[in-house]
């Protein structure tokens, strides 16, 4: 059965010796009952203590620090204001909003005051697990280092840089080094040498599939162009299409095919002494051309009466070019 108590007065007053206690007692904690307020409750102490199992609270915001003045909140309580989670005999955790600590504010470019703390009663700072940190839209999402001497790390990952995969995959140093192989020394302040074993355009392509590619491997390094295999660098040199070029020697590699040397103006320019080596046999001519060789075996008059032992051949004619004493002798005799 309810019992209803009602004053006349506009106002009620319940005193107790100074000290003493107010109880109101609907039962044990198990089976009791409840004690309903219908109105505000203002309670003016220091502690206010609740023993409840489960606290359920409809405001959407909860006010620390309510009825404070000035600006930020006062160095009296340390610039601080949040919530305490005993932890027995750990240092408590905290959660505060401090006044006292700045970050960068991406949008005014500036440094400002009043920041966000996870930490413990003894200024220990904890960590924070979340599946995500999301930015505004409307700004960049910063890593605020403090002007401090820290890095961003990647921790407590097995074979991160393996799984780096996608174009938004955030890269660390081990990733690039696996990438991209170098002679760099981290923590120095001097540059590397790229190691790799090949270079390809395009880039989304397969070295098979590459419009252009520089492959190296333990014997050579290869140049393709258009998927074809235009030069090679090995042990015995420089090697372009047919041409090789190795130590002082330029030399054609095709059976089928003449060394050329040619020129856009149609001048090809020696400056210096041309050795030309004794060949073994004269030549027959070629279609348009005039050929000229050394033949050092030829050493008897009738062989040689040009004394020069040059030869030349075309299509007009085969003969030795004459030295100038010779030439002064056959003027004489002819």
């Amino acid at each position: 059965m309810t019992k209803i108590v009602s004053v006349s007065q506009s106002n009620y007053r319940l005193i107790v010796q100074n000290g003493g206690n107010i109880t109101l007692d609907v039962g044990t904690a198990a089976s009791g009952g409840t004690v309903t307020i219908t109105g505000n409750l203002d309670v003016k102490g220091v502690t206010t203590t609740i023993e409840s199992t489960n606290t359920t609270v409809a405001d959407n915001i909860l006010q620390l620090n309510y009825g404070a003045t000035g600006n930020g909140i006062s160095s009296a309580l340390n610039y601080q204001s949040g919530i305490e989670i005993e932890r027995g005999a750990y240092s408590p955790a905290q959660f505060v909003f401090n006044d006292s600590v700045s970050h960068y504010n991406p949008v005014t470019s500036s440094n400002v005051n009043g920041t966000f703390v996870m930490k413990t009663a003894d200024g220990t700072l904890s960590g924070l697990q979340v599946g995500v940190l999301a930015g505004n839209a409307g700004t960049n999402f910063v890593l605020d280092m403090q002007s401090g001497n820290g890095i961003v790390t990647i921790a407590n990952s097995t074979n991160y840089y393996l799984r780096v995969a996608n174009s938004n995959d955030i890269l660390n140093l081990q990733y690039l080094q696996y990438y991209v192989a170098s002679t760099y020394t981290p923590g120095t302040s001097g540059q590397g040498v790229a190691i790799v074993d090949r270079l390809f355009s395009p880039l989304t392509a397969t070295v098979s599939t590459a419009n252009s590619a520089i492959l190296a491997n333990s014997t050579s390094l290869n140049f393709s162009i258009a998927q074809n295999l235009r030069a090679t660098i090995n042990s015995t040199g420089l090697n372009v299409d047919n041409i090789n070029i190795y130590t002082n020697t330029i030399s054609n590699t095709s059976l089928s095919n003449n060394l050329v040397l040619s020129a856009v103006n149609n001048a090809v320019e020696i400056n210096a002494v041309l050795n030309l080596d004794d060949q073994s046999t004269n030549y027959t001519s070629v279609n348009g051309t005039t050929q000229i060789y050394s033949r050092s075996s030829q050493t008897t008059l009738a062989q040689t009466p040009g004394r020069t032992g040059l030869f030349f051949t075309n299509q007009i004619t085969s003969d030795e070019l004459v030295a100038k004493n010779r030439a002064l002798l056959f003027s004489i005799l002819f």
